[in-house]
């Protein structure tokens, strides 16, 4: 009879990991199901999943993973039009942004984050002036796939008529 190979269990670190991201990705996936149903459960799920993987990512990430789940919490709250929340998160992600000097892409998302919001919250103004910053940003993602998934997210219908 041979012997079953030992299992691998995964550290409390590893764990973590792969919540964070696994929560993160499906976050999308229920974002996307609810701006096609406008289902209220997909809404809510998504925004759930949003804030576990930010949780997790507290846990073994990086500045950066925080900053990245921060424009995720917003970006779900905005598209919920919840506008107070996705305020919030979003000046959190800039805040970090800054502070951090992150460039490339995370340097648009976090003005496409709070021009987003202010959408969201029908501040017409303040979200042309931050969605002008996110588009003179493009200049400084360096990776073509990502500058054209930015101009893609943020050439999409989810801007609540502000464009």
């Amino acid at each position: 009879m041979s012997e079953q190979p030992e299992k691998k269990v995964p550290t409390k670190e590893e764990m973590h990991k792969y919540y964070a991201i696994e929560f993160f990705n499906q976050s999308w996936d229920f974002l996307d199901k609810y701006v096609a149903s406008k289902e209220i459960e997909d809404g809510e799920t998504a925004l759930r999943l949003a804030y576990a993987s930010a949780q997790h990512w507290s846990y073994v990430g990086t500045t950066l993973n925080t900053q990245r789940g921060e424009w995720m919490i917003s970006h779900v709250a905005a598209v919920l039009k919840r506008p107070e929340q996705a305020l919030h998160h979003a000046k959190r992600c800039y805040d970090l942004t800054m502070e951090h000097h992150f460039t490339d892409f995370d340097l648009g998302y976090a003005y496409e984050g709070m021009a987003r919001a202010y959408a969201a919250a029908g501040n017409r103004d303040e979200a042309l002036k931050w969605r002008e910053l996110a588009l003179h940003s493009v200049e400084q993602i360096k990776e073509q796939g990502d500058r054209d998934q930015f101009l893609s997210d943020m050439n999409n219908d989810l801007w609540f008529d502000i464009k």
